[in-house]
């Protein structure tokens, strides 16, 4: 909103990048939308083909977590992500190429073409690989896992689920943390462990809240219990919020822990 911000610059395109993330990992798909519309202008304008691509990649997003039900939304989040894929692999970009991938994989994962997501996740994991990206191979994993879960692999959707959650750990990736909290507790689910998969839930929704990144609860709320079994929908209300609580008294360490199945909570 400053006179010195006002003008089309790169500035300005940072900014609205800027602001469209915290909207967006505030889980408000929809207000970082326009801040996210303005810095792909900005960034046309400039020609450089790099960062166009990024911007595509961002604007993709507010599509995908808000409005894949939408035949104009899925339109548009696989129009941007077709975009930057094809600019990405022009300048030979294996990490952008990588983000690409692993978009196009999140967007058919939300359209629950999960078989359709394998191929693109799997490629985006392989480059992360390679170009070293640890943070971003959790998220290749997280996805990855997640779709293998509603595929009924169980085994290989809780390995990867936890590979991802040890690279989150180390990279200090709150909200990476508590998405695949909330991956890991429905696998529990799927696997008859409800008090494993309510702990979970309470250890997420209390990181979700202490962090900020509300992006995690929208998703759970607005799309995963859809699509998958969850604590919330095979438990009591007062077996829920008992077991709930256990998690939320957890520390992050011990949480951590104990979703990788290496420890037990107190008491």
């Amino acid at each position: 909103a400053e006179p010195w911000a006002a003008a089309p610059t790169t500035l300005r395109g940072d900014l609205l990048e800027v602001a469209g993330g915290i909207a967006y990992w505030h889980g408000e798909p929809r207000r970082a939308e326009p801040f996210y519309e303005e810095c792909l202008v900005i960034r046309r304008a400039s020609g450089d083909s790099a960062a166009i691509a990024h911007a595509c990649y961002n604007l993709s997003f507010c599509f995908i977590v808000g409005g894949m039900h939408d035949a104009t939304g899925r339109t548009r989040a696989l129009t941007l992500l077709e975009e930057a894929l094809e600019r990405y692999r022009a300048l030979d970009d294996d990490r952008g190429t990588a983000n690409a991938l692993w978009g196009i994989g999140c967007a058919r994962y939300f359209l629950n073409d999960n078989e359709g997501a394998i191929v693109p996740l799997e490629e985006s994991l392989e480059l992360y690989r390679k170009v070293g990206d640890r943070t971003q191979e959790g998220w290749a994993l997280h996805q990855l896992g997640s779709a293998k879960l509603k595929l009924g692999e169980r085994e290989a959707a809780r390995t990867m689920l936890r590979d991802g959650l040890r690279l989150f750990r180390e990279a200090g990736d709150l909200a990476g943390v508590t998405v695949i909290l909330d991956a890991l507790s429905a696998s529990a689910v799927a696997d008859e462990d409800l008090v494993r998969g309510a702990r979970l839930h309470g250890l997420a929704r209390r990181l979700q809240q202490t962090s900020g990144t509300d992006l995690a609860r929208y998703i759970e709320e607005a799309f995963e219990e859809q699509s998958r079994r969850s604590a919330r929908q095979v438990m009591s209300a007062e077996e829920l919020a008992r077991h709930a609580a256990e998690g939320r008294a957890m520390t992050l360490d011990d949480g951590v822990r104990y979703a990788l199945g290496e420890g037990q909570p107190e008491g």
